[in-house]
């Protein structure tokens, strides 16, 4: 898997996320994501026209969550 914004120890492909997103919600629900992580959760929402609150109390890893949320804006 392609880690380009930093390394997580358990980073999940996003298309499992994908597919749970889908699955599991529809469009406009709101997902919340308490151990945010990476962002990978956060990413497959906003691909999927869903609304996204994340949690993550490491700062190192809050920051590669929202820089790769802020350059996949799309």
């Amino acid at each position: 898997m392609k880690k380009i914004y930093g390394k997580h120890p358990s980073q999940k492909p996003l298309d499992l996320l994908k597919r749970i997103i889908i699955a599991c919600t529809n469009e406009n629900d709101i997902v919340l994501d308490p151990f945010m992580g990476s962002g990978t959760t956060g990413l497959a929402c906003k691909i999927h026209n869903r609304n996204f609150i994340g949690i993550e109390n490491n700062i190192e890893y809050f920051n590669l969550a929202k820089k790769r949320l802020d350059d996949n804006n799309g």
